[in-house]
């Protein structure tokens, strides 16, 4: 599978650095204006039978959409979502492509681990062009 959109690793990688952890959505954790919103990867949805209606489509992370996540262990990688099962590095296999790790210790930066999936700002990503 062949990374379909361009992205700033750079740029993002110091968004991130930049970020506190109450900025982050996550489950227990609800921003009113977050800096980095989670996704429901769509082979989720399936795989558990929720209601699609009650996501907002711009949280959907479709097949073919690099997403982060928390991959590997106290890190945040870049992956893209797969019908197909890939192996990660550590040997764990997941229905993503491992693309980059972005952050190696997310303890260090945050004060602790992270987990869960978020979808990649816009301003950090765009489809290439054929």
């Amino acid at each position: 599978m062949k990374l379909k959109h361009e992205i700033d690793y750079k740029g993002f990688e110091a968004y991130l650095k930049s970020l506190d952890k109450s900025e982050i959505e996550m489950g227990w954790n609800k921003p009113q204006f977050p800096k980095l919103c989670e996704g429901e990867s769509l082979k989720d949805i399936e795989y558990f039978k929720c209601d699609i209606s009650k996501i907002p489509p711009k949280k959907i992370i479709q097949i073919g959409e690099p997403f982060l996540v928390d991959a590997l262990g106290n890190d945040l990688s870049i992956v893209i979502l797969s019908a197909k099962r890939y192996k990660l590095p550590n040997g764990r296999v997941i229905n993503a492509k491992f693309v980059k790790t972005v952050i190696e210790d997310c303890r260090s930066v945050y004060g602790t681990p992270l987990n869960g999936c978020w979808k990649i700002p816009s301003q950090f990503i765009k489809p290439i062009k054929k």
